[in-house]
């Protein structure tokens, strides 16, 4: 049985509201794409999503069976998020810190702009579980990293670190994880 997912949406009175979902993409609250619809609604300007826990995200929780196939998930439960995201008129920065690994990655790099902690990453888990990369990985990778260095990540199921994100454009900022949310809030 698989454990359902907590979603937090923390709202200030800036304009801002921080989406924080658990360590898997795996809530129906999340994919549904409620979140995005609500804050549609409201009058924020900024979204910063983060991961609770020791990561930004561990990826899709692939623990249990599928009774359809998984291209069924992909558009029914991952798509409508991520172009969400992507179609959003308000701003989304990820905050990123630990591992943004396989449809993580997708997540963070779908935001506007990405702030990384030194020792977070980007990671293409795929290869090592035996699957191709989901959620637009392939098509943002090959955006930032040209690709011969694209197809390297997703073929050795390479980890970018926050230095690499940083110089081939998948980072905005790098800072300490100290810094990572006072310097994301200001931004924000």
């Amino acid at each position: 049985m698989k454990a359902e997912a907590n979603i937090d949406l923390l709202l200030d009175c800036l304009g801002h509201i921080a989406l924080r979902y658990d360590r898997n993409i795996d809530s129906e609250a999340l994919l549904s794409g409620l979140p995005v619809r609500m804050i549609r609604i409201w009058n924020l300007r900024v979204v910063i999503l983060k991961g609770a826990g020791r990561s930004f995200s561990a990826g899709a929780d692939i623990s249990g069976e599928m009774a359809e196939p998984i291209s069924f998930h992909l558009d029914s439960d991952y798509k409508p998020f991520l172009t969400g995201i992507e179609k959003s008129d308000k701003l989304w920065i990820a905050q990123v810190h630990g591992a943004a690994a396989g449809i993580g990655a997708a997540l963070a790099m779908n935001c506007d702009l990405v702030v990384m902690a030194e020792d977070a990453y980007i990671y293409m888990a795929f290869a090592a579980i035996g699957l191709i990369p989901d959620g637009g990985n392939t098509q943002l990778l090959l955006q930032y990293l040209g690709y011969h260095r694209a197809l390297q990540a997703v073929l050795e199921g390479r980890k970018l670190d926050a230095q690499e994100c940083l110089a081939s454009g998948i980072a905005n900022k790098v800072v300490s994880g100290d810094e990572l949310e006072p310097v994301t809030m200001a931004w924000a």
